[in-house]
């Protein structure tokens, strides 16, 4: 295989004995294979890309305090009306609470703006439909614009989420 970056053309000039046998492939037919070994490896060294999260520094923290702080302040009143909203368009909890899977295998509680009807999930897990008639009105367009995701600011001021890093399991 040619690796992306490096190209045919490239390699040619380096490797004069190469044979590129079909797109993304290459032979070398006079090298020993202790050598072709070495050859191949040394243009597809690569690390592995981790999909871990970033251990928790004083800074990281810092920055998360600070900046769900100003999110919380500047977006307070735009939650205060979404409050309202789902309050009043139907009846139950202003806020849905999720139980989530953090940093270190601990579980917290997510919290959300509830943009469904309170008996949605009594059913069980549904198939999603283009037009869900469990969603509310008010929930539709909290969803279309991620409002519905800033009560996650107060899970970071908490420590269970980070703004860097905030993928979380379900439980």
């Amino acid at each position: 295989m040619i690796h992306p970056q490096v190209g045919s053309s490239r390699l040619l000039k380096f490797l004069p004995g190469l044979i590129l046998t079909r797109p993304g492939s290459v032979a070398f037919p006079e090298a020993p294979d202790r050598i072709r070994e070495i050859i191949v490896r040394s243009f597809y060294q690569t690390r592995p890309i981790s999909t871990a999260p970033l251990p928790p520094t004083p800074l990281r923290r810092g920055g998360d305090i600070l900046l769900s702080l100003a999110l919380l302040l500047f977006t307070l009143p735009l939650m205060l009306l979404t409050a309202l909203l789902v309050r009043f368009e139907s009846p139950g909890p202003v806020l849905d609470r999720q139980q989530r899977i953090g940093l270190h295998g601990r579980p917290f509680t997510l919290f959300r703006f509830r943009s469904m009807c309170v008996d949605a999930g009594a059913r069980g897990p549904v198939r999603a439909a283009a037009p869900d008639p469990r969603i509310t009105r008010v929930g539709a367009v909290i969803r279309l614009t991620r409002i519905d995701e800033l009560p996650q600011l107060v899970n970071v001021l908490r420590g269970e989420m980070s703004l860097h890093r905030g993928l979380t399991l379900p439980c």
